[in-house]
C-alpha cells in the first residue's frame, strides 16, 4: 500500500522487521536514529536479535544505505573501545549529544538536507530525550535532548523523503507524571 507506516511502541527490536518491509518497497534506505545507544553490538544479553543488536543486523542484511544514514544523541554506556568502528567502518553520522548542544540542531539539521531525496526511515528511540522531559522509558539515560531540541530535531525533517518513522523504548508505565506522553 502507499502508505507512511508509522510505528510506536515496543523495544527497539521492532525495527529491524520494519526495516525489511521498507527495504521490500523501496531498497535501501537512509536512516535517522535517533537514540543514546549505537545498537551496533553483535551481540546483547545472549541474543543476536535484541534491541542492542537490530542495527548491525539491518547493516548485515543490506537494509541500509550506509554512507547516508546518521545516529543522532549518543550518550549511552560503551562496553568496549571498539563499540565506534562498526559506525565509523559503515559510513555513519554519530552525532554525540555533546555535538549537538555545543553546535545546536541547525547545524545537524542542514546535514540532513543531503539526503532530501533519498527514501529516509526516521527511528526515535525516547532514549534520545533526556528522562527529565520523557521519564517513560525503561532504561533511562540522564543528559539527552530536552523537549525544545527533540521537536526543533523532528520538526526539521521537513522535506526530506521519509517513507517510515518510528518512536521506540517508551513505556506508558514510567511516566512519571505523563510528561513523556506530553
Amino acid at each position: 500500500h502507499d502508505v507512511i507506516p508509522i510505528c510506536v511502541g515496543g523495544d527497539h527490536t521492532i525495527a529491524l522487521p520494519i526495516l525489511r518491509a521498507m527495504h521490500e518497497k523501496h531498497g535501501p534506505v537512509a536512516v535517522i536514529h535517533c537514540d543514546a545507544h549505537l545498537d551496533t553490538w553483535e551481540e546483547y544479553l545472549g541474543s543476536k536479535y535484541i534491541h542492542g543488536t537490530w542495527f548491525l543486523r539491518a547493516v548485515d542484511e543490506g537494509l541500509i544505505q550506509r554512507n547516508s544514514t546518521y545516529q543522532v544523541g549518543l550518550r549511552g554506556q560503551i562496553y568496549a573501545e571498539d563499540d565506534f568502528e562498526f559506525s565509523i567502518n559503515n559510513g555513519f553520522r554519530m552525532v554525540t549529544i555533546e555535538e549537538l548542544k555545543a553546535e545546536g540542531d541547525r547545524g545537524i539539521i542542514e546535514e540532513f538536507m543531503r539526503i532530501e531525496d533519498i527514501p529516509v526511515y526516521v527511528s526515535f528511540d525516547i532514549y534520545c530525550v533526556d528522562p527529565a522531559f520523557a521519564s517513560a522509558t525503561g532504561t533511562p539515560q540522564i543528559g539527552g535532548m530536552d523537549s525544545f531540541e527533540a521537536v526543533s530535531l523532528v520538526r526539521g525533517l521537513k522535506g526530506l523523503n521519509i517513507v517510515g518513522v518510528d518512536l521506540m523504548e517508551v513505556s506508558p508505565a514510567c511516566d512519571n507524571a505523563g510528561i513523556t506522553s506530553l
